[in-house]
């Protein structure tokens, strides 16, 4: 035993000597290792967050944990799993309904966004093709028009 853990509790039983007690405080030491390997099971508990809204006036979290008091009795098989002391109930995790419908139609909108910048660029495309055609037949000469079959009598206009 160090000489420190020896002489304290000497101090304190003379102390309580002069102070007129009869008992003294015996020093029991302790085994740390063992507390330091015990650890404390996490408590598992069920969350639920509703989104919150201004416009809502009824207290959800209220409505919701005596729901759970109904129909979750101390009789009940799932009574140890759902009870107020395992089931918490925030609104500070969950955005609030008009965060929620701006993200969803902005993935909706984002979807059909996509369809239409593909035609139009396929549009583009034939457009630059025609352009490059265009130019193609006005620098080629030809000796004769082109002869094309009408298209009643499918015969050629020009012999």
């Amino acid at each position: 035993m160090p000489p420190q853990d020896f002489f304290v509790p000497q101090i304190f039983n003379d102390a309580f000597k002069t102070s007129g007690y009869r008992e003294g405080l015996q020093y029991v030491r302790s085994d740390i290792s063992a507390d330091r390997n015990r650890r404390n099971r996490p408590r598992k508990i069920i969350w639920f967050n509703p989104p919150y809204s201004v416009n809502v006036q009824t207290n959800v979290a209220r409505s919701f944990l005596c729901l759970i008091d109904k129909h979750f009795p101390r009789s009940h098989s799932l009574h140890k799993i759902f009870n107020r002391n395992n089931v918490t109930v925030s609104y500070s995790c969950m955005s609030n309904m008009a965060k929620i419908i701006k993200s969803h139609n902005a993935k909706i909108l984002g979807k059909a966004d996509t369809t239409p910048r593909q035609t139009s660029n396929a549009i583009a495309e034939r457009k630059t093709f025609a352009l490059s055609m265009a130019r193609a037949l006005q620098t080629t000469s030809y000796t004769r028009p082109l002869s094309l079959p009408h298209p009643v009598t499918q015969e050629s206009t020009l012999a």
